[in-house]
């Protein structure tokens, strides 16, 4: 029997094809329904009572067939394709197997997955400007989050991704926060997927990082970024850790690769200043993101074979952790885009990435002996360029601005005590 229709379960891929979204799921921008689509026909089971006057009128116009959500059983034991096999991907549910029996059913891979991944130019433009609101929120929390420390205040872990939240929620398109914040301090910062609670959590401290991984969905977009600051005066081997965690960041972010790259090729650009030391860290570099959707999408990563190509979101988020101690982690989403080369050898088939995320990477922790001509340069740019893109947001939030110029304009690395052991705080 040949195949013709597809039956898709993955609510991501539903909402990505009918180009409209929900709010079932936490946190992921989708709706409860499964997907028919035939040769000569369409058929969304869902909620009927969910569908506005609108909505119906839109899928009426692409001549998609409404029906209620568990019609969806009825359909698939009477068979009412007709003839023929329908593909589902090796993800669909057993239960949804076990009514089709092997007989009507081919498995393949998800093609709707690897369409998603490439964002078109709407996609990107959209994710941009979301990526440069986030930034302003996160700005406006550490500047926030350094003035009460220098005032003595006591915040915990909790009340700190909470606040970026709260900054977030009065953005231009916000609609929720991206995925549960990762908000740590001292040794819960080297748990990589640490979520505090309300009661019982960690302060933070001036004697170790502070590490925020966090991210919003806008109507344009979907966030994610990770940065970790020192709040106090951090130890030398803080320092050396974060300096080569920065590096295997600055490597992707810089990297100029082939057509056919995988991500698994790129990956020990991230480990290798890391490797150097002795150093590692035990998640994957990056994984692709939606575009207003799951923070978590795509078929490709900077752990598997999948060739990167232009369009495709990926962060870049190397990290180290010491174990019961402190951790680092530094996070920002990029976009794969056309790259022009010198010689361009065989012609134009080099690719390199363009950084969405626009949070400055704060200086403090970087021992520049370390770094490389290039690298103190890019660092430089980078956190002057988040000074032009955010500064038009930031015009009426005076501490905000001022903590976002100082850091444009911040010396590489701790700065030295004065004469008889005093400290200044460069401001």
């Amino acid at each position: 029997q040949m195949n013709v229709g597809t039956l898709v379960s993955s609510l991501t891929s539903i909402a990505w094809v009918l180009n409209l979204r929900g709010d079932d799921v936490p946190f992921t921008p989708v709706f409860a329904a499964y997907l028919f689509i035939g040769l000569s026909s369409a058929t969304l089971f869902i909620s009927l009572d969910k569908v506005e006057p609108p909505i119906r009128e839109y899928l009426g116009n692409l001549q998609i067939e409404l029906r209620e959500y568990n019609d969806i059983w009825t359909f698939l034991r009477r068979r009412e394709w007709g003839e023929g096999k329908l593909i589902i991907s090796p993800q669909t549910s057993y239960a949804l197997s076990l009514m089709l029996t092997h007989f009507r059913y081919t498995v393949l891979p998800a093609h709707i997955d690897t369409l998603r991944g490439v964002k078109n130019e709407v996609e990107i433009q959209g994710q941009r400007r979301a990526c440069v609101r986030d930034g302003a929120c996160f700005v406006r929390f550490l500047a926030w989050l350094e003035e009460k420390m220098a005032l003595g205040v006591e915040v915990s872990e909790w009340a700190a991704g909470w606040y970026l939240d709260e900054f977030r929620r009065k953005a231009k398109n916000y609609m929720s926060g991206a995925y549960e914040s990762i908000s740590a301090a001292g040794p819960n910062a080297a748990l990589p997927h640490y979520t505090p609670m309300k009661e019982g959590c960690r302060l933070l401290d001036k004697e170790t990082p502070y590490l925020n991984d966090s991210g919003g969905q806008y109507r344009d977009g979907t966030c994610d970024t990770t940065r970790t600051v020192h709040l106090g005066r951090p130890t030398p081997q803080m320092c050396e850790a974060y300096t080569r965690v920065l590096q295997g960041h600055i490597a992707i972010d810089s990297a100029t690769f082939p057509q056919g790259t995988t991500g698994r090729q790129l990956d020990v650009l991230a480990r290798k200043a890391l490797w150097s030391d002795g150093l590692n860290y035990g998640h994957g570099t990056g994984h692709g993101v939606g575009s207003f959707l799951s923070v978590h999408e795509g078929t490709h990563s900077f752990s598997n074979e999948v060739s990167l190509v232009p369009g495709h979101v990926i962060t870049n988020e190397p990290g180290f952790y010491m174990a019961g101690q402190w951790g680092i982690r530094i996070e920002s989403m990029l976009v794969v885009r056309g790259a022009n080369t010198k010689h361009q050898y065989n012609g134009d088939v080099w690719l390199g990435f363009e950084r969405l995320t626009c949070v400055p990477i704060q200086t403090k922790m970087v021992q520049e002996f370390l770094l490389s001509k290039e690298e103190r340069q890019w660092i430089i740019d980078h956190n002057r360029d988040c000074l032009t893109r955010l500064e038009p947001y930031l015009k009426d939030d005076k501490r905000a601005l001022r903590w976002l110029k100082r850091e444009a304009e911040r010396p590489i690395g701790v700065q030295p005590a004065l004469p008889g052991g005093m400290i200044v705080n460069w401001d």
